[in-house]
């Protein structure tokens, strides 16, 4: 029986999930996400599968965790101590695994422009929660198998990167005219 579950729709941070990054922490290398919802969604659905693989794994000698794949975003700093306006306001969970995840748009069509999942887009996932019993660390995780791109969102940082062949003009069949590759903003 498998207890696979399907996030609320919430938007994408720190996406790594085309290429794999290195954890240092254990040499292992892993597909990730931050899901940020806003603090009104109904994550019931995320937090009783969790319940339900504790129960399995510990029966009625749960042991106690305070559901430590919910975090407040309000909390959340980033690596000088400053606040991280885009997780003001949210509860987020940080999903991951060592296999890719599948990532569809919401027509459920691959997406394969990695560019096309990025800080701010709405996305929705299918976790596979699984428990853990480490020496003195136990719990549950939510392990990341794949990913839905919903819709754009304003971009957490920068600037949206325009495409390649929506910045540039075309130029015909005067591939040898010098002229073509003289800086049009540039010592005039």
């Amino acid at each position: 029986m498998t207890n696979k579950v399907i996030t609320p729709i919430g938007q994408a941070s720190y996406p790594t999930l085309f290429t794999p990054r290195l954890n240092e922490d254990n040499g292992k290398y892993y597909y990730s996400v931050d899901i940020l919802f806003d603090k009104k969604t109904d994550l019931s659905p995320l937090k009783n599968i969790i319940d339900k693989v504790s129960k399995e794994k510990w029966g009625d000698k749960i042991p106690t965790f305070n559901h430590p794949n919910f975090k407040d975003g309000d909390a959340k700093r980033d690596k000088n101590g400053n606040e991280v306006l885009a997780y003001k306001g949210k509860i987020y969970i940080t999903v991951k695994n060592t296999r890719k995840p599948g990532v569809v748009d919401a027509q459920t069509q691959p997406i394969l422009n990695e560019e096309e999942i990025y800080g701010g887009c709405y996305i929705r996932a299918s976790l596979n929660p699984f428990a853990y019993d480490h020496k003195m660390n136990k719990g549950v995780s939510l392990s990341l198998t794949n990913v839905q791109k919903v819709k754009d969102g304003e971009p957490f940082s920068g600037t949206p990167r325009i495409a390649a062949e929506d910045e540039f003009d075309v130029i015909d069949d005067e591939a040898d005219n010098p002229d073509n590759y003289k800086s049009s903003n540039l010592l005039g």
